[in-house]
């Protein structure tokens, strides 16, 4: 038995899953949503890509190959940074979700600056596009702390003045 021919490559489905996330977004995002933008079943995504995340995966591997290409980014291990952008996107969303400082896409836009900076290829980096090492993720939790202590200490010096 032969396999069915290809009529739709793996780079025209990446195109697909990028309009469809510009339409609905990341996290509302279906495989549905994705194959009706292509044009194919939803079974054509799973068969090429897994899951979701695969695919998500595949098409954030595909921008970094582009922006190394670009000279953007240094010659890196794109397929390593895919995960770790995705995992950063993710926990930008969680951390922003428990402290609601601010909006969601600043957060993320933050902490992916941060990630990405040691990554920009030295000609980005000699235009002072490099992003301060403390602006990451790590950071964001303490700042947010600090915020916190200062406003509690504030508080409880305020509140025995006023006795």
């Amino acid at each position: 038995m032969c396999a069915r021919p290809r009529t739709v490559s793996d780079e025209e489905l990446l195109e697909a899953t990028a309009r469809a996330v510009s339409r609905v977004g990341p996290a509302r995002l279906t495989l549905a949503d994705v194959a009706k933008e292509a044009g194919v079943v939803p079974a054509t995504l799973v068969q090429r890509f897994g899951t979701k995340r695969g695919m998500l995966l595949a098409l954030m591997k595909g921008l970094l190959d582009d922006a190394v290409t670009a000279g953007e980014l240094s010659a890196c291990d794109t397929d390593a940074l895919a995960r770790v952008v995705q995992e950063t996107l993710q926990g930008s969303l969680v951390a922003w979700a428990i402290y609601r400082e601010g909006r969601a896409g600043e957060w993320v836009r933050r902490d992916l600056e941060f990630l990405l900076s040691r990554y920009l290829a030295p000609k980005r980096r000699s235009r002072g596009q490099d992003v301060p090492r403390n602006a990451g993720p790590a950071q964001s939790v303490r700042d947010h702390q600090v915020r916190k202590h200062t406003a509690r200490s504030q508080g409880s010096d305020e509140s025995a003045t006023s006795q």
